[in-house]
């Protein structure tokens, strides 16, 4: 049975300080698709979930928007402060992206073997046959 995209993802957005907005919640669904792009494989393997705070400060117009990642493996927050919700937004999920993007590269790295015990074997000083 093969998973269609999204179906590993679970996302959950919370509007405090201010009320629920359709579009809003649209931009930042379409913004976290990016991050489901990347981790594709990871999706693949476990179930994660994305949590968005989308936080609004009555008292002036100076808005925050914490984005947590949290995988089997991974856990990541990210947040942005701003004047204007949806730049706030689009910075916070472009913060993520950077970080998924990061750790799937050092995935990539570990897999083709660039560092770890069996590198360290082959590079001893001691296994060159031309001292014996």
């Amino acid at each position: 049975m093969a998973k269609k995209k999204g179906e590993s993802m679970n996302i959950k957005i919370a509007f405090q300080n201010m009320p629920h907005s359709d579009p809003m919640e649209e931009h930042v669904r379409q913004k976290l698709e990016k991050i489901t792009e990347i981790l594709h494989d990871e999706a693949e393997l476990t179930p994660f979930n994305i949590d968005v705070e989308l936080r609004a400060n009555p008292s002036h117009p100076h808005h925050r928007v914490n984005v947590h990642l949290k995988t089997a493996h991974l856990s990541f927050n990210t947040h942005e402060e701003g004047t204007d919700m949806y730049f706030a937004i689009d910075s916070a999920i472009d913060k993520m992206v950077e970080i998924a993007k990061k750790e799937r590269e050092k995935r990539k790295d570990k897999r083709r073997g660039s560092s770890g015990p069996k590198a360290d074997f082959e590079s001893d000083k001691y296994s060159d046959t031309e001292n014996l």
